[in-house]
């Protein structure tokens, strides 16, 4: 079979938008967050940590937060 070209790769468009619960002061390893944070979920990990972008203000900071702070935004 042919390599596919980049161009046909299908990119998963659905957002998964969470708002933190609480806030989570982070350390060297992880992102910590005012409770009321709006996050975008890029990756699962299956230990409870997902690897998220805040969608709030003017940097787009990414990290590694706790999947229990957050809730799935309506």
């Amino acid at each position: 079979p042919k390599p596919i070209e980049k161009s046909q790769l299908i990119h998963n468009t659905l957002r998964e938008l969470y708002v933190s619960i609480a806030e989570y002061r982070g350390d060297d390893e992880t992102m910590g967050f005012p409770e009321g944070t709006n996050l975008e979920v890029m990756e699962k990990n299956p230990n409870g940590w997902w690897y998220c972008q805040v969608l709030d203000g003017i940097h787009n900071r990414k990290g590694w937060v706790p999947s229990n702070y957050l809730e799935r935004k309506k």
